[in-house]
């Protein structure tokens, strides 16, 4: 994929984001963006790409995350961490834990 479509598909996820939480009724954003924790497969840390900066980093199992996007075509998945790094992995390794 050229480098100006993947720039387009992130600013779309984004504005999609946006939208969403100004969308809220109340204007919170846990309405909207539940906690989540990557759960990486074998229990091992795994390079993923971080699209902002646009390299590889070192994602660590069990950090908790925020959805941050809708499953593209790849069934792939815009993540923050609690670190503020934003990660695209896919939608398989998150998992649900609520709000606590």
């Amino acid at each position: 994929m050229p480098l100006d479509k993947q720039r387009d598909k992130l600013l779309e996820m984004f504005e999609e984001v946006l939208e969403s939480a100004l969308e809220s009724e109340d204007g919170k954003a846990e309405d909207s963006l539940p906690y989540q924790m990557l759960n990486l497969p074998d229990e091992s840390n795994q390079w993923v790409l971080d699209p902002v900066k646009r390299k590889m980093v070192m994602a660590k199992h069990n950090t908790e995350v925020v959805q941050m996007s809708a499953p593209d075509e790849n069934n792939k998945v815009l993540v923050r961490c609690s670190g503020g790094n934003f990660l695209l992995i896919p939608l398989e390794y998150i998992q649900d834990i609520g709000f606590n």
